[in-house]
């Protein structure tokens, strides 16, 4: 069978590297197929900040600051030690960077295993490694998956884990405590198995790593600390003397490598279970250094990494593996009074009746997976992908009208399928943006520009005025004009199509639009349109106008940088406050600056009105800005974008944050050209006569000025939605119970990690 595995393998980690290598080389012993899909862990996921934002604060702070003096080792060769391991032992598949590429596995194999490590852990949330990107289900296996902790951290992360677990098809855990956790809130039947290091017996890893090379003659207690508890060390120190033996010291912080005993060669994953196989006592708080030691038959003292009291603490996996084998006496030893040496022959009963537990669970799922019928499935967008930005590609495309344009229950537009008049054609698949990535560029090979226009441009343009002087110098040379522009009588954005030198019409597209626009509105006009065209949207939207568009050489792309679109759920309930508490009247036309700069260009407010009543607030004290900030109810596939760091067009245009321009007060624009078209526009730009500024600096100003990393959708994203739903729900009510703590936790994090980096960059200079 052909078999992807996801689980962490990037960190250079012992315990991650070798459960993955473990979990790989066992499937394959039984004669599958396995790919590892190559997905890194992203942003953790935001969760609702209930906990004093100064208690939270100090406690990171002071991690920090331990941190900042005792740093994890940084080592370039034991990282190449690592790096030649995974990359020679495992096979990948392509990078998977979001949701898109994930769904794009579906069909490709014939099951998917989620497992090992701490993968289900509520401190590093992420739904994918529960397998949610799987379409048939029924091909779902979590294979020795850990909780971590002992108990749910609340009432959200409760019910997202028991939704995604109650999906999977065959599941099992690593840990009696996560068994009990996971059997309290579902109806499953959940599997003990052991971690898949604890697959192999000691003559397997001997044979496998071939570590009878060079036996390390002399006899010595190893000692390998992921904590800092400086009594443990001294608890090391003092059984080394008790018990005639020589400390060697794997390290892992920067003080270890002070301590006497330390192994200064460089020690990757072959070599840290070698040293381990050959010691007389092992010391340590690693879970896998543990379970190695017990593999090896070593005598051991585990020692507690966390305190009992402390919300993340995740001492469970080390207690429920050490009771589990009777062997609980040798945690958190008195050194005064050791406990009697370990009984490795019933140690080894016990674990040999897990271990074929164990294979029995995983051999099984295999092969009913392998009798599984396959499943007939339309060739449309909604079978291949769950995500849709709303662009109205396919709808554009489907010759049978199958597809239709709508609002979804939360507030975005979406396409629809009829799958009675789906013919399964598969050119809604093809035009796609989330069916493949091919366009794209990394937005760092492109060149960077600083961009001023003359200040009646930038009087009502959001930034530097480079995307109007753009549209106005194409339009006067010819080029029909695709933009964004907002309809006051709809209260909607939507994209218009302007026909060549109708520079009236353009003051339209000025401005940002922080809301979703209906952009399937120009696409025939597009098609049809005989000459040149200058297409400007939203990342997804372009990367969809360059499927759309693929033969034709007379098309400009400009795609604007996006941090994400709001539900209009939000919108509305924001119009109805405008409405009640500030007496304008919606029912009129109005005009919304979501970007108003009446107050400066760093100083983002929002201006509302309906031609008599004015509304003007600061992005601090607005609830639209607010909600908007936070990130806290965007469309599903903005927290899967593709494009963050990538583009499909020929130029991006946005805002030039940073330290290069924070004293400027009326806006800069910043460009970057990706493609030999892009140059060609970045020209036209050069040849503004009455702009204020236009010069090429550093791409490295991109990543600190621009989001290039995926965020995850809160942890309590379905509350908000929710909240939304309700008619009663206020706007600020939401907004001040999810948003602002977010906001202000945000902010004082940024804060006070500005701080400590001047510290540690003042303490590394003297």
């Amino acid at each position: 069978m052909k078999v992807a595995v996801i689980t962490w393998f990037s960190y250079n980690n012992y315990g991650t590297a070798l459960q993955v290598y473990a979990l790989t080389k066992y499937l394959e012993s039984r004669g599958h197929d396995v790919d590892v899909i190559q997905y890194y862990p992203r942003n953790l996921a935001v969760d609702e900040r209930k906990t004093p934002i100064v208690y939270e604060l100090a406690s990171k702070s002071i991690q920090k600051i331990k941190n900042t003096f005792d740093p994890v080792i940084i080592d370039k060769l034991c990282d190449k030690l690592f790096e030649d391991f995974i990359w020679s032992s495992l096979k990948f598949t392509n990078v998977c960077e979001s949701q898109a590429d994930l769904e794009n596995l579906n069909g490709k194999y014939d099951a998917f295993i989620c497992g090992s490590d701490q993968i289900w852990s509520q401190l590093c949330f992420d739904p994918h490694y529960f397998l949610d990107f799987v379409s048939d289900k029924r091909r779902t296996i979590a294979y020795a998956p850990s909780m971590g902790v002992s108990h749910y951290l609340n009432e959200t992360y409760k019910k997202r884990i028991a939704s995604l677990v109650n999906n999977i098809s065959y599941i099992s855990v690593r840990e009696t405590t996560g068994q009990q956790l996971l059997q309290s809130i579902t109806s499953r039947n959940i599997s003990y198995v052991v971690d898949p290091t604890l697959l192999f017996d000691s003559s397997d890893w001997r044979k496998y790593l071939c570590l009878d090379d060079n036996v390390i003659h002399e006899n010595y207690l190893v000692a390998f600390f992921l904590g800092d508890n400086e009594e443990y060390w001294k608890t090391v120190q003092h059984l080394a003397i008790r018990v005639h033996l020589k400390v060697y010291i794997i390290p892992c912080h920067k003080s270890d490598l002070s301590r006497r005993g330390v192994i200064c060669q460089n020690v990757g994953p072959k070599e840290f279970v070698k040293i381990i196989s050959e010691a007389q006592l092992v010391c340590s708080d690693s879970f896998h250094a543990l379970a190695f030691a017990i593999t090896f038959n070593r005598e051991v003292y585990a020692f507690k990494r966390f305190k009992d009291s402390s919300k993340e603490n995740q001492n469970s996996r080390v207690m429920d593996l050490f009771t589990k084998l009777g062997i609980d006496s040798h945690i958190n030893i008195n050194r005064d009074n050791l406990p009697e040496r370990i009984d490795y022959q019933t140690v080894n009963d016990i674990l040999q009746k897990d271990r074929a537990k164990s294979f029995e669970f995983i051999n099984d799922s295999l092969e009913e997976i392998n009798h599984l019928p396959k499943v007939s499935t339309k060739n449309n967008i909604r079978e291949k992908h769950s995500l849709c930005c709303g662009c109205g590609a396919c709808y554009t495309v489907c010759p049978t009208n199958a597809i239709s344009m709508s609002l979804n229950s939360d507030g975005f537009y979406q396409s629809f399928i009829d799958d009675n008049k789906c013919i399964s054609c598969g050119k809604c698949v093809r035009v796609c943006p989330f069916a493949d990535d091919t366009e794209s560029v990394d937005i760092m090979q492109g060149k960077l520009y600083a961009y001023k226009d003359s200040p009646d441009i930038l009087r009502n343009s959001s930034s530097g005025g480079a995307a109007y002087r753009l549209a106005q110098k194409l339009n006067t040379d010819g080029y029909a004009i695709a933009g964004c522009s907002f309809n006051g009588n709809s209260n909607e954005a939507e994209h218009i199509f302007i026909t060549s030198n109708d520079n009236i019409k353009l003051s339209k597209l000025q401005g940002s639009k922080y809301i979703q626009s209906k952009f399937w509105y120009v696409i025939d006009d597009i098609k049809n349109q005989s000459g040149p065209v200058a297409i400007f949207g939203t990342p997804c939207q372009i990367a969809a106008s360059r499927k759309l568009f693929h033969s034709r050489n007379d098309i400009y792309y400009i795609d604007i940088v996006c941090h994400g679109i709001p539900s209009r759920l939000m919108y509305l309930k924001y119009t109805h406050l405008l409405e009640q508490n500030y007496h304008l009247n919606l029912q009129n036309s109005i005009s919304v600056s979501f970007r108003d700069k009446s107050s400066g260009w760093h100083n983002k407010s929002i201006m509302v009105t309906d031609g008599n009543q004015k509304y003007v607030s600061t992005s601090s004290k607005d609830v639209f800005q607010q909600m908007f900030n936070s990130g806290i109810c965007y469309c599903s596939s903005c927290y899967e974008c593709r494009w963050r760091s990538k583009s499909a067009a020929d130029v991006r245009l946005g805002d030039y944050w940073g330290n290069r321009y924070s004293k400027d007060k009326t806006g800069i624009s910043m460009i970057v050209s990706l493609t030999s078209e892009g140059n060609d526009l970045i020209r036209i730009l050069r040849d503004v006569s009455n702009r204020q500024l236009f010069v090429k600096t550093q791409i490295d100003d991109y990543p600190k000025a621009q989001q290039i990393n995926i965020n995850q959708r809160p942890i309590f994203y379905y509350d908000v939605m929710c909240a939304l739903h309700k008619k009663e729900n206020n706007i600020k009510e939401i907004s001040d119970r999810y948003a602002l703590p977010i906001i202000r936790y945000d902010r004082a994090y940024v804060s006070i990690t500005s701080m400590l980096r001047k510290f540690a960059n003042h303490k590394d200079t003297n």
